[in-house]
């Protein structure tokens, strides 16, 4: 009921500073240790998402402290996460599109990675895989977006038994990650590996085996 009623108090004071800070001193307190329930995560969470909210960024940075949920995170809150990704170049001044910092985006990626193990998985949740595998092409993000996506396909027998990762492992696919590797070896070198994994696993074909010989040499 404390952390509830705080919560409550907390996203109304954006303007008050002061106010501000005395509730969120006292969630810091028991936070970390009791952690929000999903909705009052979920407020937490629209506040920081929200790019035309009152509360500025260093308010921001301090709720993504807050960011322990005893709760299951539902398919929901992990859209609404994976939604805010984008790179702030992409969209000029005349853009109506307002982009949250790198900053922010990063340490959502990271919350998204520690999490991994706390989401609620049902068979909806593979339709973010092209999604997640698309948001490797945002540099500050590739490390843990792509450890995220290895994780996430190496559950996805589980979420779904019918599930073909060949519709995932395509050609396409296979060959951006050797170029990604190219532009930044420290953090696409899971991918590299888990993707030559893959490739070593599976009955390849022809062009498959051009692309794994491909990553064998880069390997080596």
């Amino acid at each position: 009921d404390f952390i509830a009623s705080a919560t409550s108090n907390l996203v109304k004071v954006a303007e008050d500073n002061s106010k501000f800070d005395k509730y969120y001193n006292q969630l810091h307190a028991v936070v970390p240790k009791y952690g929000l329930s999903l909705e009052e995560f979920t407020l937490l969470l629209d506040i920081v998402i929200d790019p035309h909210s009152e509360f500025k960024s260093v308010q921001k940075n301090k709720l993504l402290t807050l960011f322990y949920c005893r709760d299951l995170l539902d398919f929901d809150c992990v859209l609404k996460i994976v939604s805010v990704f984008k790179v702030p170049s992409y969209y000029n001044k005349k853009s109506t599109t307002v982009i949250l910092s790198k900053a922010i985006q990063t340490k959502l990626s990271s919350f998204l990675l520690r999490n991994f193990v706390n989401i609620r998985w049902e068979k909806k949740f593979l339709r973010l895989l092209n999604w997640l595998y698309d948001l490797l092409s945002i540099g500050y993000l590739r490390l843990n977006i792509g450890l995220f996506l290895i994780y996430f396909l190496s559950l996805s027998p589980e979420i779904d038994p019918l599930y073909d990762k060949r519709y995932f492992y395509t050609a396409k696919k296979l060959n951006s990650v050797l170029e990604f590797y190219e532009l930044d070896k420290s953090n696409s070198l899971p991918l590299l590996l888990s993707f030559a994994a893959y490739l070593s696993s599976t009955n390849r074909g022809y062009s498959f085996d051009l692309i794994f010989s491909k990553y064998l040499l880069v390997l080596s």
